[in-house]
């Protein structure tokens, strides 16, 4: 159920998928309170400065510093000699320190007390589960990257050369590469990610999951094979991921705009696709398969409900696992409509995803269906049912209906995950780094290596690979609830924005000789637009249709008048935009900075087309304006071969 050997993904898709706790919060008099990790069921910001911690006295500060630097003793691995082992002496000794007592909350560099603290932060987040000795950034007297040393420099150099290799892979592991440069490079890029993923701390819901508190009795077959729920999956905590459990977050959100946001009629026009005749279409270098894929994919991932927990936080209507509840539901009544005899799951009798009277397909998740969807479904629950007569063929009689089927959907659920590790993900992150962070993620660190590099080769920087490695491989071979990093497992907000890929739809695709515009084959039976050889037709059209760029003024046309069902039109663009506001995603500016970017200072710096500049100051007033979703479509800073 996780991966051996585990590595963190590229950053795109790290930086909104890899969740910490939040363990302490901002008391009223300006200290932090350290609460019980299974007890802690609400998060707050972590800086002593920022926000909350505004206008607090040095001596706040210290307190603060000190409550924090006494927990994360208990739990790093890098103890300082000397250093106070309790607070008095630490709020002392820190009061009579000569550092400065202010920075800013993203310094993990520079002699400052903010720079310890966020190290400190970091050791509680990650506790003695790292290899980072940030129990040592963060001491008063630890000379490492929170002094003007000589450490801290080159720590900050080698990020420097682990981004740089990201954003330019050809440049910096190309032709001339020595082998050994070539090591040290991929580690270095690691690296990076890495230690950016480990300074993300804001809202992080760390909820009461145990099993003694939940009152939840996880039975010999939830152990063996997925629940309906997602309960279960973990022993200790066996409402992780499950349904109706909240999204978390990876960010904060911005503090509102001195002029609010821009017009959002005016946004959505600006990212709209223009006529054909006004220009070709931006086009992406892979087909529409992969388009209906990631659609697949979300639908197993997250759902939204209406519902919100205390704070505005809403939950997930599905399970955030990986476990193609898309596929089989997340209820046990949507898992008994879709069963049918022997442990397979229902199709019609063509093989093909089936509807009821009023056009809904009859699987796990229905909403926003479209014939991309219907290929998808049909050719997995088809595989499902395959998986169930071959299990029946090599063992007749062996199995009940019941653990054919829960084998059979942990096999289709594990052939999902290997295809968007291994197939869809290294095509739209066409980057070789990427591809060795999800080649390690899946096949384990040690083959990853293997593959590319000589034993010889590795020798001199094992204890380098000993940095990147997972905590479980520590342990040994198999993973272990160590490799969660201290946090209980959540679908993040931002995961869900980045996600939101619809520029990347066709206004109209060629199946055989006849022309179809997306409106008509989304909320329909696919089987009477295509009555024979539903799927295989479809299939074959999608292959042959090249997605669109994810880029500015490329949203589908025809999704500004969007019919659902029979009930009015809407304006799907709009509804982009304004998800991302009312969740209180952070707009675009300050989304970078708290991804350790560098902001930009002007809208001409998104973009250097011109075109562009003039679409985006036709609606925004200034850089810091603009929405997350519109500066993730336009901004040309993306590292090579990234979609």
């Amino acid at each position: 159920r996780n991966y051996s050997e585990s590595l963190l993904l590229p950053l795109w898709i790290l930086i909104f998928a890899c969740i910490a706790p939040d363990t302490f919060s901002l008391d009223g008099d300006g200290s932090y309170k350290i609460k019980d990790d299974s007890k802690n069921k609400a998060g707050t910001n972590l800086s002593i400065n920022h926000h909350r911690g505004l206008g607090l006295t040095d001596e706040e500060k210290c307190v603060s510093y000190c409550n924090l630097y006494l927990a994360a003793l208990d739990r790093c691995m890098y103890p300082v000699d000397g250093a106070p082992d309790n607070k008095e002496d630490c709020v002392l000794s820190c009061l009579q320190a000569p550092f400065s007592k202010d920075a800013s909350e993203l310094s993990f560099e520079g002699d400052s007390l903010q720079c310890r603290a966020n190290h400190a932060i970091v050791g509680i987040k990650e506790g003695a589960l790292t290899n980072s000795p940030h129990c040592y950034h963060a001491s008063l007297y630890g000379t490492a990257r929170c002094d003007n040393s000589i450490e801290q420099n080159e720590l900050k150099a080698r990020l420097d050369i682990g981004r740089s290799i990201l954003y330019y892979p050809s440049v910096l592991l190309g032709v001339g590469t020595s082998q050994e440069d070539m090591v040290t490079r991929y580690i270095l890029t690691v690296q990076f990610l890495m230690i950016t993923r480990g300074r993300l701390y804001t809202r992080y819901p760390y909820l009461d999951l145990t099993k003694e508190g939940d009152g939840i009795k996880c039975d010999k077959t939830d152990l063996r094979y997925r629940s309906a729920d997602g309960s279960c999956n973990s022993v200790n905590m066996p409402l992780m991921g499950a349904k109706d459990t909240p999204f978390t977050r990876n960010l904060q959100g911005s503090e509102p705009h001195s002029k609010g946001y821009a017009d959002i009629k005016k946004v959505a026009e600006v990212i709209k696709r223009p006529h054909p005749s006004k220009g070709s279409e931006k086009l992406a270098p892979f087909n529409q398969l992969a388009v209906a894929w990631i659609q697949f994919m979300t639908h197993d991932w997250f759902q939204h409900d209406k519902d919100e927990e205390p704070g505005g936080g809403m939950h997930n209507r599905v399970t955030h696992w990986w476990d193609a509840s898309q596929i089989y539901g997340s209820t046990v009544e949507e898992v008994e409509k879709l069963r049918v005899e022997g442990g397979k799951i229902h199709l019609d009798t063509n093989a093909e995803l089936d509807y009821d009277k009023k056009n809904i397909p009859i699987t796990g998740f229905v909403d926003n269906f479209w014939v991309g969807l219907h290929i998808m479904h049909t050719i997995f629950a088809r595989e499902h049912n395959y998986i169930v007569d071959e299990l029946e063929r090599l063992g007749p009689g062996q199995l009940t209906a019941d653990e054919k089927y829960g084998t059979a959907r942990l096999c289709v659920s594990a052939i999902l995950a290997k295809i968007h590790t291994l197939e869809w993900t290294p095509t739209l992150l066409d980057n070789p780094v990427s591809t060795f962070g999800l080649n390690a993620n899946w096949y384990g660190l040690n083959r990853t290596v293997n593959s590319i590099f000589s034993q010889d080769e590795l020798e001199p920087y094992q204890e380098l690979l000993q940095e990147i490695k997972a905590p479980s491989v520590l342990e040994g071979e198999f993973p272990t609830d160590l490799t969660l990093f201290n946090t209980s497992f959540f679908m993040t907000e931002e995961f869900v924005s980045v996600y939101r890929m619809h520029p990347l739809l066709p206004d109209e695709i060629r199946v055989g000789n006849e022309t179809m515009k997306l409106g008509r084959i989304t909320f329909r039976d696919a089987r009477k637009l295509i009555p024979d050889k539903t799927t295989r037709t479809f299939l074959e059209a999608f292959a042959q249709t090249p997605a669109r760029a994810l880029s500015l003024s490329n949203y589908p046309r025809q999704l500004y008048n969007l019919r659902i069902g029979n009930r009015q039109k809407i304006n799907l663009a709009e509804i982009d935009l304004q998800r991302d506001r009312e969740r209180n995603l952070p707009r675009y500016n300050d989304a970078r900075r708290q991804l350790f970017l560098e902001p930009y200072s002007s809208l001409d710096d998104l973009t250097d087309d011109k075109d562009e500049q003039s679409l985006l100051k036709s609606v925004y007033d200034d850089i810091e304006q603009v929405d997350f979703m519109v500066g993730c479509l336009v901004d040309k800073e993306r590292p090579e071969g990234f979609a």
